[in-house]
């Protein structure tokens, strides 16, 4: 199990740099406190968010998780758990070592952008262990589409910095109960196919 967290980690590092690139890619290089309101908005529920969710979810599923899957809910959050930080560990890496704000401001991203990140995968990881681990993927995805909004609103308008830090706040702070849930300890079984007497 633990050379399973392991490989989760790394392949969710690996899903850093797919997910900026596709961004980069569809957003045409532009920063997002550069938009305008209305289209900063749109992208990080529509592609920033989701596309970060949806490559740690995928990798973590057919990489991570092998071709038997895995065994439980439990097992399957702790991978997502694991892919989550080695995205956020790549994410901020970054951040610390080009700079480009005080320590205290990388810092606190840092806290709240970890918080996020484990968080959100909460939503799809156990899904993995089951189905429909896709459409969790992309609710987390709009999740952390809500978090990221909250980041950029001072840039796309006149509200003040703690507001958007609020916002960031709130949302981590409702994801919590999903971290403290239990998860059934074994995967749900598929019904078996209904066949018809004769």
């Amino acid at each position: 199990k633990l050379g399973r967290l392991r490989s989760a980690f790394l392949w969710g590092m690996l899903g850093f740099p797919l997910a900026f690139a596709l961004q980069a890619l569809v957003l045409h290089g532009e920063n997002l406190e550069d938009l305008p309101q209305w289209l900063g908005i749109a992208a990080v529920f529509l592609v920033v968010g989701p596309s970060e969710e949806i490559f740690k979810a995928l990798l973590t599923r057919w990489r991570a998780g092998g071709t038997e899957g895995f065994a439980s809910p439990a097992e399957a959050r702790m991978a997502g758990l694991a892919a989550a930080a080695g995205y956020t560990f790549l994410e901020h890496f970054g951040r610390f070592t080009t700079g480009g704000a005080p320590m205290h401001v990388l810092i606190m991203k840092a806290t709240l952008g970890t918080s996020l990140h484990a968080l959100a995968s909460t939503i799809w990881g156990p899904a993995l262990a089951g189905g429909a681990w896709l459409e969790r993927a992309f609710l987390a995805g709009l999740v952390h589409g809500a978090y990221d909004a909250g980041a950029f609103l001072p840039a796309w308008s006149d509200a003040p910095q703690s507001w958007g830090i609020a916002a960031q706040v709130g949302v981590v702070v409702l994801l919590i109960p999903r971290l403290l849930a239990r998860q059934p300890a074994k995967a749900p079984e598929s019904p078996e196919p209904r066949t018809e007497r004769p």
